[in-house]
């Protein structure tokens, strides 16, 4: 009896440091589009007008970056164009970002947090 309790033992404990580590979740990268106007006639609705957007960058950053790099008004990151926060999901420290921003998304990122 005690043998087939200890060997019960080994096997599970044998079993459960075999197991792989599950995999994280795939980051994927976001895909915003361009916004289209609601009504193209009224002027004060441009939709995408190919700039960067401050406002909505901002946005992006208080919920993608911040918690690690600061608020935008003092982040660690100010000045850094889209391209090298495009290019930064390539950073193992930012392996935990689930969605990273994309191009459009850091250009507007960029725009929020201008150089002083």
């Amino acid at each position: 009896m005690l043998r087939a309790v200890i060997f019960t033992a080994l096997f599970l404990i044998g079993t459960a440091c075999s197991l792989e580590s599950p995999e994280p979740p795939a980051r994927t990268v976001g895909t915003n589009t361009p916004a289209e106007p609601d009504n193209p006639d009224d002027p004060a609705d441009p939709g995408d007008t190919g700039e960067p957007d401050a406002a909505l960058g901002l946005t992006a950053y208080d919920a993608k970056c911040a918690e690690c790099h600061g608020a935008a008004a003092d982040s660690q990151k100010k000045g850094r164009d889209g391209p090298t926060i495009l290019a930064a999901a390539d950073n193992p420290a930012h392996s935990g970002v689930a969605e990273w921003p994309d191009a459009t998304e850091s250009a507007n990122i960029a725009a929020a947090i201008p150089a002083d």
